[in-house]
């Protein structure tokens, strides 16, 4: 069985689409997605 890897380009603005989750000690990019 091959494991599919998906990757995400989350650059830009000002990251009201994830706030709260977003914050400046918990960065967009540091988030767990699956």
């Amino acid at each position: 069985m091959t494991e599919r890897i998906v990757s995400f380009v989350m650059s830009g603005g000002v990251g009201s689409r994830l706030w709260p989750l977003s914050r400046e000690d918990n960065p967009k990019q540091f988030h767990d997605l699956s």
